[in-house]
């Protein structure tokens, strides 16, 4: 997410194969904030375990573009490959929650100050 390995390091194989991985952190709605192999996964409060924080999504699909995809080193390709369909399925979630949030299907409550707001999840699975 950070961007803290060089693009040629042998491990940036690894960390694409758990990215793209539908058994650890890919969905089709973003990367998830645990993985799902995890045992806390979606288990009790589950606001931590799983879902899909944008802010995460956004400095992966940074470090993919401007350094992974961008840079070179063996797993360039496969990093732009990566940005792509991550692109794709947060954009996609961010389109659909925008719309249930335009159609009031999100969970409107009152802050502990008394301001109306909604919550909105980008989506779990």
């Amino acid at each position: 997410m950070l961007s803290l390995l060089p693009p040629s390091s042998p491990h940036v194989g690894a960390i694409l194969d758990i990215i793209r991985d539908p058994e650890h952190l890919w969905s089709p709605y973003g990367i998830r904030s645990l993985s799902a192999s995890h045992p806390e996964f979606g288990q009790g409060e589950n606001y931590w375990k799983g879902p899909i924080w944008i802010q995460m999504n956004y400095l992966v699909l940074g470090a993919l573009y401007k350094t992974y995809g961008a840079q070179d080193g063996p797993y360039q390709e496969r990093a732009r490959e990566v940005y792509v369909h991550l692109r794709k399925n947060v954009i996609d979630n961010v389109f659909k929650v925008s719309l249930a949030h335009l159609s009031n299907d999100t969970m409107t409550y009152r802050c502990c100050s008394g301001i109306r707001a909604h919550r909105i999840c980008l989506g779990t699975i």
